[in-house]
Formats: structure tokens, sequence, C-alpha cells
């Protein structure tokens, strides 16, 4: 029997009344889960809490922001570069080749290197991959920086939601995940407007891609101040 049921079977009877027969019922394993129940609507909602799921939700933000902001960066790069249709579909597709790869590590790191560390690896590939695009010369060193990217992409998409989850209190655990795809929407709507702002400005593909070297540093900063998920330890 769930818990809801044996919670309505524990207060009331059919006609509304006290049910002490179903009291009487009650085992001890009932009373710990309803009392457990009652302390966890009573739990607030800490600064460090909200804090700690902020500072790991900037990996969703970093996701969508890397993602979305290759489709403007491409109309000057195209140029510059004098990319053929090839060039491109390579650009795109091999940041989200590393991302199915860095998922897949994602689960080994996060279970044998712990959620803290895996993340941190992962602020370490978004900074590397916007040092690389903005520092690029060469068609080669682009398709390296989106391969970088592309697996802190992937890291982040695997553990960042654990880490908040697990890190939550229980009562307000769905709403904290909710930042992560949330952030995701925001990276790419903030894409967008670094595109349009860097748009006329020579060689303006730079700043889009390296400009988020600086939120992927925060990240990385603010990890290292974060203790652990409780549920791995």
């Amino acid at each position: 029997m769930s818990l809801s049921r044996r919670s309505n079977s524990i207060q009331h009877s059919p006609n509304g009344m006290t049910d002490t027969s179903s009291r009487e019922s009650i085992t001890a394993e009932d009373a710990a889960l309803l009392s457990s129940t009652k302390t966890d609507k009573k739990t607030k909602l800490t600064w460090f809490v909200v804090v700690l799921s902020c500072v790991a939700a900037i990996g969703g933000f970093l996701f969508g922001y890397d993602t979305g902001v290759v489709s403007g960066a491409l109309i000057k790069l195209k140029a510059d570069f004098h990319l053929s249709d090839s060039d491109q579909e390579w650009i795109v597709g091999i940041a989200v080749a590393a991302a199915a790869l860095g998922a897949m590590l994602g689960g080994i790191t996060s279970n044998s290197l712990g959620r803290k560390p895996t993340l941190i690896l992962a602020s370490f590939f978004f900074t590397l991959g916007s040092v690389l695009l903005f520092t690029a010369t060469t068609f080669h060193l682009l398709l390296a920086g989106r391969l970088v990217l592309g697996l802190g992409v992937g890291l982040a998409s695997m553990v960042v939601p654990a880490y908040i989850a697990e890190s939550s209190p229980a009562v307000y655990r769905g709403t904290l995940v909710t930042m992560f795809g949330a952030t995701i929407c925001s990276g790419q709507f903030i894409a967008s407007v670094v595109c349009g702002a860097f748009s006329e400005v020579h060689e303006g593909w730079r700043w889009m891609l390296g400009i988020a070297m600086v939120p992927s540093v925060a990240m990385g900063v603010g990890m290292l101040l974060l203790p652990e998920s409780p549920r791995y330890l």
C-alpha cells in the first residue's frame, strides 16, 4: 500500500470519523514514514542549497549557449574561413557526437570519481573549448574546440541534474532540478542575443564563441568551493 493510502486509512474512516481500528493496525514502519513526511514538509530551503543549485545549473546554461551560439557564429566563420557545406556540418556535428560520448563517460566518472569532480571536469572542458575557439586560426582548431565543448556538454547533461537532486531537500528537489532545463533555454536565448550583438563586429565570431569561458570559469571555481553530493558520499 502506498504511503498516501496508508495515511488516509490511518486518519479517517469512510464516514469522515477517525478510524481507531486502522490506527491500531499501524505498524512502526508506517509511523516512521508518516513522521518523516511531516518533517520534510517543514524543511526550509536554505540559501546554501539555492547557491549550490545555481552554480551547478551553470552547466545547463553552457549546454544551451554552446549548442545555440554556433548557428550565429557559422555565418561569420563561413566568410572568414571559406567553409564549405561539409566543413560547416563537421563544426556542428562534431560537438553533438562528442556530447554523446561525454554523456556515456559522465555516468562512469560520476560513479567512480564523484559528482563534484565530474562537474569540475565539465567546467574545464567548457573553458578549454572556449579558449580554443576564441584563438582558432585554422579549421582544425575550430573542430578541436567544438569537440572539447561537446565533451563538457555531455558530462553536464548527465551529472548536473543528479548533483542538484542529491543535494536538495526532498520537498524542493523537483523544483530545483528544473533549473537545469530552465538554464538550457536561457543559454540558448542569451546565445542569440550575443550573436546579434557581435554580428557586425570584425571577427565577432571569436567573441560569440569565446565569451562562454566567463561562466565556465565561474562554474569551476564555484564547484571547488561546494561539497560533494551527500548521496554519493
